[in-house]
């Protein structure tokens, strides 16, 4: 076995012994770890599958989307100009739009 499985299962058994009780993996990265289920559900523990990411549940993405579609109004040329535009955005940005994009992403914004 490799050290980094090794290292992987000592830790999780650490982390149950000490009260661990649930474990998240996303789906891209429970495939190396498959061979732990049993060793995670043999001491009552569970598994909790968390879904792929998705930037539609991400606030920093529309703020990213807003931006990009600014500058590209724009069409800046050197870095100078796009310091600038950024910069513009930053003072046109206002918290209700932050609370938006929080609410948008299930967040809760209140």
């Amino acid at each position: 076995m490799k050290p980094y499985f090794i290292d992987l299962r000592e830790k999780i058994v650490s982390a149950i012994e000490n009260g661990e009780s649930s474990f998240r993996k996303t789906a891209q990265r429970f495939s190396v770890s498959k061979s732990y289920v049993p060793l995670i559900e043999a001491v009552g523990a569970k598994i909790l599958y968390m879904s792929p990411y998705s930037p539609e549940f991400n606030p920093i993405e529309h703020w990213w989307s807003q931006l990009k579609a600014f500058l590209r109004q724009f069409s800046p040329t050197t870095p100078k100009r796009v310091d600038m535009l950024i910069k513009i955005a930053m003072n046109l940005m206002n918290p209700s739009h932050l609370r938006n994009w929080f609410a948008h992403c299930c967040y809760c914004a209140s």
